[in-house]
């Protein structure tokens, strides 16, 4: 909270929220195309398990379910594409939610860095964000309309429907580019 973060680890934090609102977005459409907004699904773990409405349902639990509820097929939940998903869902859930033990990092300065004003030029090229969970931000950012199209691709695949002709870049929906600085 203390330190100025660079530019463009901004549009990355943009990026992924974004990108997970465009696969939510996404599975509403069809959920309300279906008619399957007061479909009960179950939800919360076994002990306190209970039924929520699908349109209801956290974002995973939507794209679970709904080729189930539709087709009876299923994605493969340990496999691509649903594992980029789920890590992309977790990163944006970290921001949003503000979760302090996953976005808190301690890095040691270089040793060749010895003045002040050589610390304000490390951190403000974002090159202290190397190895940490913002720097992996910056990779699923820039992977997002992948991570959104596979996954497309894949539901409509277990849906037995064609996929939406945005997928092939003939129309634009959602555009996100990151500058270098």
């Amino acid at each position: 909270m203390e330190q100025k973060l660079p530019q463009s680890l901004y549009y990355t934090i943009t990026a992924l929220v974004l990108w997970q609102c465009v696969l939510e977005s996404y599975i509403n459409f069809l959920i309300h195309k279906w008619k399957l907004e007061d479909h009960l699904v179950e939800v919360g773990p076994a002990k306190t398990r209970r039924q929520t409405r699908l349109i209801d349902a956290s974002i995973r639990k939507k794209w679970i379910e709904l080729p189930i509820i539709v087709s009876g097929r299923h994605f493969k939940l340990n496999a691509e594409p649903f594992n980029y998903f789920e890590e992309l869902i977790d990163l944006r859930n970290d921001l949003i939610h503000f979760n302090v033990e996953k976005l808190t990092f301690k890095k040691d300065i270089p040793p060749d860095i010895t003045t002040i004003g050589e610390i304000k030029v490390w951190t403000g090229t974002g090159k202290y964000l190397a190895g940490t969970v913002f720097e992996k931000m910056v990779g699923f950012a820039l992977a997002g309309e992948l991570i959104v199209k596979n996954m497309i691709r894949e539901l409509h695949r277990l849906l037995g429907s064609k996929p939406p002709t945005f997928l092939d870049g003939s129309e634009a929906v959602l555009k996100v580019r990151i500058k270098k600085s």
